[in-house]
């Protein structure tokens, strides 16, 4: 085989392999994106839910785990942020959910917290109140929405670059 067919088929499976990565990329891309919908979805139904919602209460809920980690605000200041579960009574009925504080709880302390009454009947924690909260929850599945978009134009444009060329030659 002469020096010059080598190359060529050496090209060719070059431009194979791009098309697989290519498909690959957008076919991730296309994950990405479905992630960030559903994200952008539920996130606006709730707010939604919260803001025309029969009821909204204070009741004291029980902190079952709580979860520390160190966040940076939006002025780039360090702070600590407690993730916790919890669980609360609203006429005699039991629920369950989370909520995020930026003081000191333990596990076992008793906090009062907003809870809304849903559609269905049943009560959840308010996790986004405003406009604002409501803006930087969307922010992560925002960013999934951008990336999938992204990749998946990258990759369906070398997918069918890289097809072109092959059979150009």
């Amino acid at each position: 085989m002469s020096k010059r067919s080598e190359r060529k088929q050496r090209k060719q499976e070059k431009l194979k392999k791009d098309v697989r990565m290519g498909w690959i990329v957008a076919g991730i891309g296309i994950i990405f994106l479905v992630l960030g919908i559903v994200g952008v979805i539920l996130e606006v139904s709730e707010y939604r839910e919260y803001t025309t919602a029969k009821e909204s209460i204070k009741v004291p809920c029980e902190i079952t785990s709580v979860s520390v980690r160190t966040a940076e605000n939006e002025y780039g200041t360090k702070e600590t942020v407690y993730d916790t579960k919890l669980t609360f009574d609203v006429d005699g009925e039991k629920y369950s959910g989370e909520k995020r504080f930026y003081e000191k709880v333990s596990k076992g302390d008793t906090r009062e917290v907003a809870v809304y009454q849903k559609s269905n009947g049943k009560y959840a924690v308010v996790r986004t109140t405003n406009e604002v909260a409501l803006f930087y929850e969307l922010v992560i599945p925002g960013i999934g929405l951008l990336a999938g978009l992204l990749l998946t134009a990258a990759g369906i444009v070398v997918a069918v670059s890289s097809k072109k060329e092959m059979k150009a030659k």
